[in-house]
């Protein structure tokens, strides 16, 4: 039996033979061009998308500060509880801020120690408590129970939540609608 040439190879498999033959076609992957073009229309697309998520911002303030209230009024209850104080929640529609006081007077009147937060009210936002359009105050007692209430919060766009403060045991609650 005959050996074939070139080490075991078969005789047609020569090693120029093998060499010749180019593994890829002369036409693969993308011309300067094309890369050019589709770094272009994925530049556009990114461009386009950041304009119309960022365009309107009511409904991001509505989230956030319904969340960051409840979070508070929270605060509130439980510092009120463990610290045997008053805590009083006030939303101020007049003068543009929310924020969170220790030892309100029996006037009204915040006391001498003053606000443990206060923030600034969003522009594209409506606050209602009580039927007023102005000033909201929830006051939370060592006892664990709360002066009460409901406060709806309106954006530009119609979209409303409400936060709910339950009288009898001062617990916190979202709501989409109020029932």
């Amino acid at each position: 039996m005959r050996r074939p040439v070139g080490g075991g190879l078969h005789p047609s498999w020569s090693i120029k033979r093998l060499m010749s033959k180019t593994i890829y076609n002369s036409r693969t992957g993308f011309t300067l061009i094309e890369i050019i073009i589709i770094m272009f229309i994925i530049g556009l697309s990114a461009g386009l998308v950041t304009i119309f998520v960022g365009r309107d911002t009511s409904n991001r303030d509505l989230n956030t500060f319904v969340k960051d209230s409840a979070v508070i009024l929270r605060y509130a209850r439980n510092h009120a509880i463990t610290e045997k104080i008053k805590y009083s929640f006030v939303v101020s529609g007049d003068q543009g801020f929310y924020g969170l006081y220790i030892d309100r007077k029996p006037d009204g009147d915040v006391g001498e120690a003053g606000p443990v937060i206060k923030k600034p009210l969003p522009e594209t936002l409506d606050i209602y408590f009580k039927g007023s359009s102005s000033d909201a105050v929830i006051d939370f007692y060592p006892q664990g129970s709360s002066s009460g209430g409901s406060i709806r919060v309106v954006s530009r766009k119609g979209k409303e939540m409400f936060l709910i403060i339950n009288r009898v045991t001062g617990s916190v609650k979202i709501a989409k609608t109020l029932n």
